[in-house]
């Protein structure tokens, strides 16, 4: 029961806008041209017109679509206030901005005293945070990773080099040697590193 309730409200809330404002309309407004309002006629409408839903539902959405218009509200009062310091201060960046953006918007939340608006905000803005340390712990990795890459590199080119002077002499012979270039190369591993090719 309570998943065909929440499959129920999530129908309602995804539907366009207009459709959504026509709901309210009914579940709020008494009007004359409407033989009823109330959640079993608003039901009965929409069911008639091919949607259907619970009462419950619709209830949850009763509750729920005032807040969201007023969340809308707000982040529209939000973005035209960033848009207006952008333009007064021009230096401020993006991060400041959105630090701005944040603080008005739970503001906003709070002097309506809809704890829930702001405890989304802070949600949303703890895990915004929470990615970007992720990212940058991952760009330290790489570039430690990075940086052992080069220092290896660096050794093995060292160890060679001081290896390939060590043994000049028969490097010089064997370069000089009869032998086929893969041959060659193998004889040359071998006096180097100690291994023969595979």
């Amino acid at each position: 029961m309570a998943n065909n309730k929440i499959s129920s409200l999530s129908v309602l809330k995804n539907l366009p806008p207009e459709r959504q404002a026509d709901i309210w309309e009914r579940l709020t407004v008494k009007s004359k041209t409407w033989q009823d309002t109330g959640y079993r006629a608003v039901r009965k409408w929409l069911h008639d017109d091919g949607l259907e839903t619970s009462e419950a539902a619709l209830s949850d959405f009763y509750s729920w679509y005032p807040l969201r218009q007023q969340f809308h509200q707000d982040e529209v009062t939000t973005n035209s206030l960033l848009e207006q310091l952008k333009q007064e201060i021009p230096g401020l960046t993006e991060e400041q901005l959105d630090q701005l953006g944040q603080r008005t918007f739970s503001l906003l939340a709070i002097r309506r005293q809809d704890p829930d608006s702001f405890v989304m905000v802070r949600s949303a803005r703890s895990k915004a945070e929470l990615e970007k340390a992720k990212l940058k712990l991952r760009e330290q990795a790489e570039s430690r990773l990075a940086g052992q890459a080069k220092l290896a590199r660096e050794k093995f080119q060292f160890d060679a080099a001081k290896a390939a002077l060590k043994c000049a002499a028969e490097l010089k012979v064997i370069s000089k040697s009869k032998l086929s270039q893969a041959d060659k190369v193998n004889q040359a591993r071998l006096k180097l590193f100690g291994v023969e090719g595979t």
